[in-house]
């Protein structure tokens, strides 16, 4: 008999694929008993991409017939290794009662014949539900009784399992839900609209593009049934309490989708019972109540800054677990560098440990301004977590190193007109000459203003020149942290952030013609807060 609490877990990505598992042809019976006048499928599939054709359309054996019905293809992803197999059906009939075993049927895949095994069946006589004695034809798959009950060994059973029974606080486990059935020729598994779900005390997502696969048959309660998961609904779950709980209370219709007619019962789940431990005693001092395991990672970059500039690097945290409980790794080793930013990647995928899981990636992005010039200790970055696997508390660090402090850089220091100075000479030779002469006066007003005008454009030219200077190449988060810590807002850090991504090869001289008066304002009085 087959365990039904081993499962396996596969992603349903669609991409190319190459054929990972050998052309071998395999051949399998649907069902092993069947009511007189019903029918059974034998298929005949191989993992390759070959021809693969019936050596003839009908088989018979002793009075099992076997026709030809069709053939179809299937591709799986497991485990991350790609299949494709191509699936050929067999429709066995047989109108008797007794033990019977199926035609050889022989199937051709490269040029090479192959011939099914010997599958042992029996027919038996059918329910006293049954109103007619004829052998049944295509219409009687669709068109029979639909309040036609189940055989009591048959009864029908929607059940919730977790990947684990066991877990510790914070450890998230996967959990879905199983159709155990017999007798239906296509089950059909739908949650109850009218009923609600809820996990109490646990945090639950939705996984998406996952998918779950158990074997195809299980025992419950010592009967051998079908199985069938209900894979739009699976789920991660993370302890938020500890205790014994019942997990996955809802209603679900099930019923026959080839049965015309027939009505949907709406069944109740067995739930599963999963206990949540608590972390064991001892837990450090700067435990955050992260659950998983992890490793430290470094940015690669050359550890050199001139003094008052900024430096900024990356820390990144990777492992197993949903990344909960993991904040600044560096706050308590150095304050003198700032969190810039913080994201984080979670996934599902196939663990190290070769079980299915979360995965998560977080990024600290720091800042660090040196005030004098030499050799600046950046910290260490520390990480405590609990890991299930060992069953104890572990603490994991890395030295940052040392940033190299270089003296400040010389910025040359270019000769500027002054059309101040021009227009003030100018201005003072004809205030040193009295022309009482209107004409003379109007050429004065409007020389002042000419001078006034190309004063201010060459400031704005000047400004601009220096915000360029100052920003470089500093683009998104680390733009606005370094505005924000020049004293510029929030609002006008995102708002200089912005023009930079929407002009990133202009410089703010052409950009400051595209503005509107308000942006322009805007850029003159940053350009002269950061001068």
């Amino acid at each position: 008999m087959k365990n039904s609490g081993k499962f396996f877990l596969f992603f349903c990505l669609f991409a190319g694929y190459s054929s990972s598992y050998a052309d071998e042809v395999t051949f399998h019976l649907t069902r092993n008993q069947v009511e007189q006048f019903e029918d059974l499928v034998l298929e005949a599939r191989v993992g390759g991409d070959k021809e693969f054709k019936p050596a003839g359309n009908s088989f018979e054996k002793n009075g099992a017939k076997a026709v030809y019905i069709g053939h179809g293809s299937e591709t799986q992803i497991v485990n991350f290794k790609i299949s494709r197999s191509q699936i050929l059906k067999f429709k066995i009939s047989t109108n008797q009662i007794g033990k019977f075993i199926t035609p050889q049927i022989q199937v051709i895949y490269d040029g090479q014949k192959y011939s099914s095994p010997d599958f042992d069946y029996i027919v038996e006589k059918g329910s006293g539900n049954q109103r007619t004695a004829r052998p049944r034809d295509f219409f009687d798959h669709f068109f029979e009784d639909p309040f036609r009950e189940e055989e009591p060994e048959a009864k029908t059973e929607v059940a919730f399992h977790t990947s684990k029974p066991r877990v510790y606080l914070g450890e998230p486990v996967v959990g879905y839900y199983v159709l155990y059935y017999n007798g239906l020729r296509q089950a059909y598994l739908e949650r109850d609209p009218n009923q609600s779900i809820s996990f109490p005390f646990f945090l639950s997502e939705t996984l998406k593009q996952v998918t779950v696969q158990i074997d195809p048959f299980a025992v419950r309660k010592g009967i051998e049934k079908q199985t069938l998961v209900y894979e739009k609904e699976i789920y991660g779950l993370t302890p938020l309490k500890t205790g014994t709980f019942s997990l996955g209370s809802t209603k679900f219709l099930v019923g026959d989708s080839m049965r015309f007619g027939a009505i949907h019962k709406s069944l109740d789940v067995s739930p599963a019972r999963i206990e949540v431990l608590p972390l064991p005693q001892g837990a450090p001092n700067n435990f955050k109540a992260a659950v998983g395991e992890y490793e430290i990672f470094l940015s690669k970059s050359d550890k050199k800054v001139h003094l008052g500039e900024t430096f900024y690097f990356a820390v990144q945290i990777k492992g197993s677990g949903n990344g909960d409980g993991i904040e600044d790794p560096i706050r308590l080793t150095n304050s003198s560098v700032h969190l810039v930013s913080k994201s984080k990647n979670k996934t599902f995928k196939l663990l190290p440990n070769g079980e299915y899981g979360f995965y998560s990636e977080l990024e600290f992005f720091y800042g660090i301004e040196p005030e004098e010039k030499g050799n600046l200790n950046l910290g260490t970055a520390q990480l405590v977590y609990f890991s299930p696997a060992s069953h104890s508390y572990k603490t994991i660090s890395q030295d940052l190193g040392n940033l190299k402090v270089l003296p400040k850089r010389s910025i040359p220091v270019e000769k500027k007109e002054s059309a101040q100075g021009d227009g003030s000479a100018f201005l003072r030779k004809i205030y040193s000459h009295w022309f009482p002469l209107a004409g003379l006066l109007t050429l004065v007003v409007v020389t002042f203003g000419t001078v006034l005008y190309f004063r201010k454009r060459n400031l704005i030219k000047e400004t601009l020149a220096a915000l360029d200077e100052k920003i470089g190449t500093k683009r998104k988060e680390i733009l606005e942290d370094y505005l924000i810590r020049k004293g510029i807002s929030l609002d006008e850090s995102k708002l200089i952030s912005a023009l930079k991504d929407s002009f990133p090869k202009e410089g703010f001289l052409e950009i400051y013609s595209y503005c509107n008066a308000e942006d322009k304002k805007a850029l003159i009085k940053i350009g002269n807060q950061i001068k």
